[in-house]
């Protein structure tokens, strides 16, 4: 794993090669929208798994997390670490704050 600090750094923060976006703010949650299938880099498991550390590591809000399964296809089905990333961050500290996940399938 990388370490959190030096990710701005590397190539992988280019924008849309990891989906993990907040797209709104409220009062009682942030809600944030993941959709593996429409990043860049869809096939880079531990770039994602860094990614989104990197987003929650000063998160202290409750927050709601949709993860968009729709656009996965035959070329995103052999990405397996990917959906295993996935499920192993939402058993994790990490996400100590996520009050539920909505998938989209």
């Amino acid at each position: 794993m990388i370490p959190l600090n030096t990710l701005s750094q590397l190539s992988c923060y280019e924008p849309d090669a990891h989906s993990f976006h907040i797209i709104s703010i409220n009062r009682n949650n942030d809600y944030y929208y993941t959709c593996p299938a429409e990043a860049r880099r869809y096939s880079d498991s531990e770039g994602l798994d860094d990614f989104i550390r990197f987003k929650l590591q000063n998160n202290v809000k409750p927050w709601i997390w949709i993860i968009n399964s729709a656009a996965f296809g035959f070329t995103h089905m052999k990405c397996v670490n990917v959906m295993k990333i996935l499920l192993r961050l939402l058993q994790d500290t990490i996400t100590r704050n996520l009050n539920q996940y909505r998938l989209k399938l």
